[in-house]
């Protein structure tokens, strides 16, 4: 059987309608592939105009009206609404002069290849539509963040959780985009996800440590219970400023001058006294005994006057609390007075603690107010028989 006979037989019995058709308006010449072009062309020419005018209407009144309105946080995202819905309707426009052009790219072996092509250009814009707004949003974000606060830190740690929590969503769109974008080619996804999944728990077995270390820093970066610059305690002998916060390690800046590396997973579980948080100026008390019989409104003037010295001689800037004195608990032979500062910085705290113990002793010297040593006073009672007419007499001894 020849080819003109299946293509006859075909046709006849309307298992081909699409060649049919095309085989119809072959025969009537360049007529009926004009015929399909030029409806093609209208329908793309509709929705070209559809767009423009939307684009234009944008330029004229909506952009005007945005930087009028600038103040307003949302309207950040009208603009990347306006240009995803402009190539919305240009793919569409495409689309629809595509459908009408079907029977011709089906005979002529382009329709794959144009189904392809398009479901593709849908996943890139879809991306891209997706990457524009979130940016949008993340900037609402951040604008309303900065507003909430004069702080300059607190403003600095907002913009790195916002540009953190941007970048980690812009990939993850990314990453789906991908994905999708291998299926519209052809590729089969099932086994690399498969892959991956298997690949990722042997590796999560493998490196569970450095995982956790990981995961660890990046709830550090998220929550960011400490900054660089901070001074923190870890523990006794375990003071120090924080100079670097990666994925995995913890880098502190101790006062003795040694760098103290702690794993991300042990300093997330650890419990941190944060000496700048909530506020900078940092507590620093000296405790002090004078004598059980000593003038406490006189140890309290003098106790003040020495701690306002100290504040002068040592805070830049200066602080705004005054210094208090707290009488504590008598002892054997003293009672305990304890001397409450404020240091302007947190690294401030250990000179501004041993300038009060200069000027504390200075000043008491000077008021005649003895700082006590330790005294114990022993009493020992015996019975002497020094004469027997006389009877018994006692005798005491006392030494201190």
């Amino acid at each position: 059987m020849t080819r003109r006979s299946i293509e006859e037989e075909s046709i006849g019995s309307g298992l081909c309608p699409s060649y049919r058709t095309f085989n119809e308006r072959k025969r009537g010449g360049t007529l009926g592939l004009m015929r399909a072009w030029i409806e093609a062309g209208v329908v793309l020419g509709v929705f070209l105009i559809i767009a423009a005018a939307i684009s234009m209407v944008g330029e004229r009144f909506i952009r005007p009206w945005l930087r009028s309105h600038s103040e307003s946080g949302w309207t950040v995202l009208v603009q990347p609404l306006r240009v995803l819905v402009v190539w919305v309707l240009v793919l569409m426009g495409i689309n629809g002069a595509e459908i009408r052009l079907q029977e011709i790219l089906i005979n002529e072996g382009y329709w794959p290849l144009i189904q392809r092509a398009m479901g593709l250009a849908w996943v890139v814009l879809a991306v891209y539509g997706g990457v524009r707004i979130l940016n949008a949003i993340f900037a609402v974000r951040e604008r309303t963040s900065l507003s909430e606060s004069t702080d300059f830190q607190k403003q600095r740690d907002a913009r790195d959780r916002i540009a953190f929590s941007r970048k980690l969503s812009t990939g993850l769109v990314m990453a789906i985009g991908v994905v999708y974008a291998l299926r519209v080619l052809g590729v089969d996804t099932s086994p690399l996800l498969a892959g991956g999944a298997v690949g990722g728990v042997i590796i999560g077995l493998a490196l569970q440590d450095s995982l956790s270390n990981v995961f660890a820093g990046l709830f550090l970066n998220i929550d960011r219970p400490v900054r660089v610059g901070e001074m923190i305690s870890l523990g006794p002998d375990k003071e120090g400023t924080v100079e670097e916060i990666g994925w995995r390690y913890t880098k502190i800046r101790l006062n003795s001058n040694n760098m103290l590396i702690v794993p991300n997973k042990t300093f997330a579980s650890t419990e941190i006294t944060n000496y700048d948080r909530p506020e900078e100026p940092t507590a620093a008390s000296v405790d002090v005994r004078v004598p059980l019989d000593a003038d406490l409104d006189l140890v309290e003037r003098v106790s003040i006057e020495a701690a306002n010295k100290t504040q002068e001689q040592v805070n830049n800037p200066p602080v705004e609390s005054e210094p208090n004195v707290r009488f504590r608990s008598f002892n054997d032979s003293s009672i305990t007075v304890r001397v409450n500062v404020q240091s302007s910085t947190p690294i401030g705290r250990f000179r501004l603690t041993s300038e009060l113990i200069r000027n504390l002793q200075a000043a008491y010297r000077e008021a005649g107010i003895v700082i006590p040593y330790p005294t114990t006073r022993s009493l020992v009672y015996s019975d002497m028989n020094a004469n027997a007419e006389n009877g018994a007499a006692d005798q005491t001894s006392e030494s201190i």
